[in-house]
């Protein structure tokens, strides 16, 4: 699933603050 990617990508940089 190429709509997941940027979810993952995003929900690491949330997670990284």
């Amino acid at each position: 699933m190429l709509f997941v990617a940027p979810l993952v990508v995003l929900s690491q940089s949330v997670f990284h603050q």
